[in-house]
C-alpha cells in the first residue's frame, strides 16, 4: 500500500517503495534489485545521485547508501558529479556527531549542537555547511551559526537567521497532481551558493545585518577535507 516512485534524472534508473504487512516495513526496489528492507516512511527520503548511478536512503535506520547501512543516522546529499555523498547526523558505533563525507567524520559536532545548511559547489570541488555552535561571545544568550567551507569557518553570525524549513537534506519526493515524483530541493535566499561557487550569506552580527560573499580557495577542497580527516583519526 503507500506505493512511491523515484525516477533518476536521466530517466534510465527508477525505484518503488511501499509498505507491507506488520510489522510495518518499507521494502525498496531499484531497477528490479529489492534492497534490504528499511523501517520508515516510504520514498519521501530516497533520491537518486545527479547522474543516476547511486541511491541513498534514510527512511529508518542508519542512512543506507548503494544498497548499504552506513551506520550514520541523519540527512544526506550527493556531491553534483555523484563522486561524494555527504551525511550530517550520528554515528551509532561511538556516538559521535557531525559531518560525515563518504563515510569518513570530517566536523565533530560540539554536543547536540546542530549542522544544518549543506552545499556542494556546482564543480564539486568544494563543501559548505553552517554548524551551530557556542557562541563566540560569553555573555551571548544563544549560540553563533558558523558557515564552514572545506572545514575552515568563513563566517560567523548570531544564531537563528536561517530559515531551517527552506532547506530540506535530502530532498523531499513529493506526488504531483499527474502522479509523477516531484523533487523538491531549495536553499533559503539568505545562504545560497551560486552557479559560480560563490557562497552570499546575509545575517545579523551583534544586532547588525551583514552581507558575506566567499569564494572557494584552491588552497582546500573535498579531498584535502578527506585527506585531513583521515590523517585526524
Amino acid at each position: 500500500s503507500n506505493p512511491g516512485f523515484v525516477f533518476s534524472a536521466d530517466g534510465k534508473h527508477v525505484a518503488f517503495g511501499g509498505s507491507v504487512r506488520q510489522p510495518y516495513s518499507t521494502p525498496i526496489t531499484v531497477d528490479g534489485k529489492v534492497e534490504p528492507l528499511l523501517t520508515g516512511t516510504l520514498m519521501a527520503y530516497f533520491a537518486f545521485s545527479p547522474d543516476g548511478s547511486r541511491h541513498a536512503n534514510n527512511s529508518g535506520g542508519s542512512v543506507s547508501v548503494d544498497g548499504k547501512a552506513s551506520g550514520i543516522t541523519g540527512g544526506f546529499l550527493f556531491s553534483p558529479n555523484s563522486q561524494h555523498v555527504a551525511i550530517f547526523g550520528r554515528r551509532g558505533s561511538d556516538n559521535k556527531g557531525g559531518l560525515f563525507v563518504d563515510g569518513k567524520l570530517v566536523y565533530e559536532a560540539r554536543s547536540n549542537f546542530l549542522i544544518h545548511h549543506l552545499a556542494f559547489t556546482p564543480d564539486s570541488q568544494h563543501l559548505f555547511w553552517v554548524a551551530f555552535e557556542p557562541p563566540k561571545d560569553p555573555t551571548a544568550s544563544q549560540g553563533d551559526d558558523v558557515t564552514y567551507l572545506d572545514g575552515k569557518p568563513v563566517a560567523r553570525t548570531d544564531y537563528g537567521h536561517v530559515n531551517f524549513a527552506a532547506y530540506q537534506i535530502p530532498p523531499r519526493v513529493e506526488m504531483g497532481a499527474n502522479g509523477v515524483a516531484q523533487m523538491e530541493h531549495t536553499q533559503a535566499a539568505e545562504w545560497q551558493v551560486g552557479p559560480d561557487g560563490v557562497l552570499t550569506l546575509v545575517g545579523p552580527v551583534g544586532g547588525v545585518v551583514k552581507r558575506f560573499q566567499v569564494t572557494p580557495s584552491p588552497d582546500t577542497s573535498v579531498e584535502t577535507l578527506l585527506a585531513h580527516a583521515q590523517t585526524s583519526k
